[in-house]
Parts: C-alpha cells; structure tokens; sequence
C-alpha cells in the first residue's frame, strides 16, 4: 500500500488506512471523528505508538482515500492480491 500510494505524508498510507479499519471495525466514527476516536482512547491506541492521534486527521484520511482513487481501486486490490496478502 505504501509503496502503491506515495503521498509525502509524515504517517505512510498503510498506516492511515489500518487506522481507518480500525475506527470501522469498532464502531465506525465519520471520517471527521477519527482523530477523536483514537484521541479518546489515548496514547498507543493508534496502529502504531510512535503516532499521535492528530495525525489521523481527516485531511490525511481524505489525502490517502484520493490516493486510492487515482490509483484505481481494483489495480490496488490486484496488487494486494498478487503480494499474497489475504
């Protein structure tokens, strides 16, 4: 995913998007309430520790999921699908 959608950022798109699994999975919060999602739950609860909450901000979560359209979903999910990852 990382190296599929580039995007510059401090947090890499893997990240982000494992982050955004995460908030669905547990209760799904409006893509403006992620960052309070993990905020709330406090530190180390964000994918990984090294990263604060303020960093799944909207706009990265909106940056990456502009990412994945340019790239094409389905050329992602064959990607994803090639590399073996279920």
């Amino acid at each position: 995913m990382d190296e599929a959608l580039s995007c510059g950022m401090r947090v890499s798109p893997g990240t982000i998007l494992l982050g955004l699994v995460m908030n669905v999975l547990s209760g799904r919060s409006p893509l403006y309430r992620v960052e309070e999602f993990f905020r709330t739950r406090g530190r180390g609860s964000p994918p990984r520790r090294d990263i604060a909450a303020e960093m799944l901000n909207d706009d990265a979560i909106g940056r990456v999921l502009d990412r994945i359209y340019e790239h094409g979903t389905w050329k992602i999910f064959s990607e994803v699908w090639r590399a073996g990852i279920p």
